[in-house]
């Protein structure tokens, strides 16, 4: 019967990941490859905000404060929850703990609602629970039942949830694959100018640098 045609497909991927598929799937010839003609998402404007570490917390909350006026949204009902009218919102941190984890600014902004792949200190000790809790956050997000959730780049992974108007990382992302594809989780529906993705980006934070990198041998340099 020869051989199914098959077709291998990604929303991102660098030309490292994508020479490593044409490798494995033995396709040789370019034109088998079909690439998008542009990667530019009208729906999403982008802005990088450029603090200091000390000042990060304080600028997530303007930013969220300018947010409704940035989108041309009522202030006073933006962050209501509004069955599948609700403006969605996910905040991007590098890690479950410490000062830049989901855990700490998911209280700075009044909530519990974070997800993350390994528990954090607080459910270390309770595993099942942590599953079942991080099934509800998710399950919950995606029914509009909350309005935002603070996680780490395991989340939302396949997620297409038309109504997320906002992504804001509260720190860099590891590389500009992963932010352009944590990014795109926002403005789904396809409306032009529908959301919005912000970077805090602060440069004086040497240790949080190195964390990104997570290679060993960069540590004695401290």
């Amino acid at each position: 019967y020869g051989f199914p045609t098959m077709v291998g497909l990604t929303g991102t991927a660098s030309f490292a990941v994508l020479t490593d598929i044409q490798t494995e799937m033995q396709v040789a010839e370019e034109e088998a490859i079909i690439l998008p003609k542009t990667f530019d998402r009208k729906e999403i404007g982008f802005e990088v905000r450029k603090v200091p570490r000390a000042e990060k917390s304080v600028a997530l909350k303007i930013v969220k404060q300018d947010l409704p006026f940035t989108l041309t949204s009522n202030p006073q009902s933006f962050y209501e929850i509004q069955g599948d009218q609700t403006n969605a919102g996910i905040i991007f941190c590098p890690n479950a703990g410490g000062p830049s984890g989901v855990v700490f600014v998911a209280t700075l902004l009044g909530h519990g609602n974070y997800f993350c792949g390994k528990a954090p200190k607080t459910f270390l000790s309770r595993p099942q629970e942590w599953k079942m809790y991080k099934k509800s956050i998710q399950k919950e997000f995606k029914e509009n039942k909350i309005q935002e959730i603070v996680a780490t780049k395991a989340f939302g992974m396949g997620i297409d949830k038309p109504n997320i108007r906002y992504t804001i990382h509260y720190g860099l992302p590891q590389s500009v694959e992963s932010f352009y594809q944590e990014a795109g989780r926002a403005g789904r529906n396809g409306k032009h100018g529908y959301a919005k993705s912000f970077i805090l980006y602060s440069d004086d934070n040497w240790e949080s640098a190195l964390e990104i990198l997570e290679e060993p041998c960069f540590l004695n340099f401290r």
